[in-house]
């Protein structure tokens, strides 16, 4: 028989037992939502990949089926596979895209009778899933397109044009600009020879008789002639139609097998990420952070990064109290601090903590573009260039930090903190406050730049440059690099299919100098240091650094050898 301490204790081990199961079926849910995000995060992202690439990579990582059908179809779209896309759309009656696809295809009648199309029906019931039909702007396209002038006004006419503010008209059911309708109307006017649309376009289209004179001139010397092939011609067109064998061959790049392995190996990948965030909550141990934030970024694209990082956060329940591991975190690569600003400043003002220069510097940049500016008129007029500021981070955090120490900072973040509310943790950006603060910042830089550019030239570096591509004709050599997985740093001179990053190492980088920062930016620039090493190691990337006092040419010849006696490329 158990004595009532056994008994305790094996209460409390199966007790344990259940929470680790409950704990081990949780995060197996957890990396199966993070898939199938992935997947849908991959599909819908712009630039990064072409759609083919996209294709391959969800085929062979078995997610092409889960993501949405409209994700699916407008990757096929977008890749040429017209035949394939077609079926999927009739489902939802797209006629729009059913005819894009049809005139891809060279089907002109098809397409027609396919943008004729009236109201859809889907289920038994009328609605206007898209466009109530007929689509107006592609028959005027195709109208256009064989030089049916008399048609194409006829079609302007029944859109019943709307205006709508200066620029702007109700067309056909929608929003669109109203100048390509005027330059049409006119151009047509003056291919058919017959102005009577110029009575009614003043009521169509808000303009007076003297605007329409000008334009009626201008077309009649042909001025509109490139604006209205552009209508008559969509976009899609460019892309030449293909099948979905030649897409899939199209898209294994190495880029596409990156990512493939990437996510056959996300459920190992986020585990160790996990467990490497939760072990430096306790130790503080930087490696262990470092790996990763390289895992969360490493691939590249800003999108996924940000699907992980959700997921990460989901399962991190520790964030959703205020604490220095948070800052540390949001302040530990730029794309963190980007996608965590707004948690970062709440953080601060929770903790009664002033921003470091580094975050100062993030929040200007990001200010300097900001998407909370309501007052268009002046946007253009109040948008700041920062991208030479942005280039040498080590000066400008120098700057900033200058500033702060003035007492300037203070200043502004205790009337940032006086206007926020701690218990609702808004959104400090939208504050006037703020916005104060991140204005003084810029003007503080802008101002250091126009002071102290001259004094910083950087011509050490370029000269280094310079050299390496005369000793290595050849090779693909980028100059400031700035791979995703080492911002918000950059490298001097890189090599990536030699593997070798070379950075020229001025007198800051070891010891103390005014415009750097003096004794506080030297150990900065010596923490930035060592944390590019243990990245640059993560990476498999040799770091060559350069002192200010070498012989440069010498050290140069030295890994260009280097570089030639590595076989081929990595």
């Amino acid at each position: 028989m158990m004595t009532p301490d056994e008994l305790q204790e094996a209460l409390k081990g199966i007790v344990e037992t259940e929470r680790a199961d409950r704990e081990v079926k949780s995060l197996a849910r957890s990396i199966d939502t993070l898939r199938g995000d992935l997947a849908s995060s991959l599909a819908r992202t712009n630039g990064w990949l072409s759609p083919a690439e996209k294709i391959a990579v969800l085929h062979r990582t078995s997610s092409w089926e889960t993501i949405r059908s409209r994700e699916r179809v407008d990757l096929l779209m977008a890749a040429g596979c017209y035949r394939e896309a077609i079926p999927i759309f009739e489902t939802f009656s797209h006629w729009r895209k059913i005819g894009d696809a049809q005139l891809a295809l060279g089907d002109v009648d098809a397409a027609r009778s396919s943008y004729e199309r009236g109201e859809n029906k889907v289920a038994g019931k009328e609605y206007a899933a898209f466009r109530a039909g007929p689509d107006l702007d592609r028959l005027i396209a195709l109208a256009v397109r064989r030089g049916d002038w008399r048609t194409t006004l006829d079609l302007v006419r029944q859109g019943q044009p709307d205006p709508l503010g200066k620029s702007d008209v109700i067309f056909g059911g929608g929003n669109r600009a109203k100048g390509p309708l005027v330059k049409l109307c006119a151009h047509a006017s003056w291919k058919l020879g017959d102005a009577s649309i110029l009575a009614d376009m003043p009521r169509l289209f808000a303009m007076t008789e003297s605007e329409l004179k000008v334009i009626f001139a201008n077309a009649a010397s042909g001025a509109f002639e490139r604006d209205v092939t552009k209508l008559a011609n969509p976009g899609l067109l460019k892309v030449k139609p293909s099948t979905s064998g030649d897409v899939l061959r199209e898209g294994a790049t190495p880029l596409s097998n990156k990512i493939v392995a990437f996510l056959n190996d996300v459920d190992a990948g986020y585990r160790k990420a996990l467990a490497d965030i939760r072990s430096w909550q306790k130790s503080g141990v930087a490696s262990e952070l470092d790996r990763a934030i390289y895992w969360l970024t490493y691939l590249g694209s800003y999108d996924l990064f940000q699907t992980l990082l959700f997921r990460l956060r989901c399962d991190l329940d520790a964030w959703i109290d205020p604490r220095p591991t948070n800052i540390d975190f949001y302040v530990s690569h730029a794309w963190l601090t980007r996608a965590c600003i707004r948690e970062l400043l709440s953080d601060l003002i929770s903790g009664q903590n002033e921003p470091s220069p580094a975050v100062l510097l993030s929040c200007a940049i990001q200010h300097s573009a900001s998407p909370f500016e309501l007052d268009f008129e002046k946007l253009d007029a109040k948008a700041r260039n920062m991208e030479q500021i942005r280039s040498q981070p080590t000066w400008a955090e120098a700057v900033v930090a200058r500033w702060a120490s003035e007492g300037c900072l203070t200043k502004h973040w205790t009337k940032v903190c006086a206007t926020t509310d701690p218990n609702t943790r808004s959104d400090p950006r939208r504050l006037p406050a703020y916005g104060a603060l991140c204005d003084e910042v810029i003007d503080v830089l802008e101002a250091a730049w126009a002071r102290d550019f001259n004094e910083v030239r950087w011509k050490a570096e370029e000269a280094a440059y310079l050299t390496l591509k005369l000793l290595l004709p050849d090779a693909l050599i980028e100059r400031h690099a700035r791979p995703s997985w080492l911002s918000p740093q950059h490298l001097d001179i890189f090599l990536p299919e030699h593997g070798i990053a070379i950075e020229y190492q001025g007198e800051q980088h070891y010891y103390p100098i005014d415009i750097f920062g003096g004794e506080a930016g030297f150990a900065a620039t010596v923490e930035r240091d060592e944390r590019k090493r243990r990245i640059c190691k993560l990476a498999g990337i040799t770091l060559e650094c350069i002192r200010y006092d070498e012989p440069v040419d010498d050290r140069l010849r030295q890994i260009a050898g280097s570089c030639r006696s590595k076989a081929g490329v990595r």
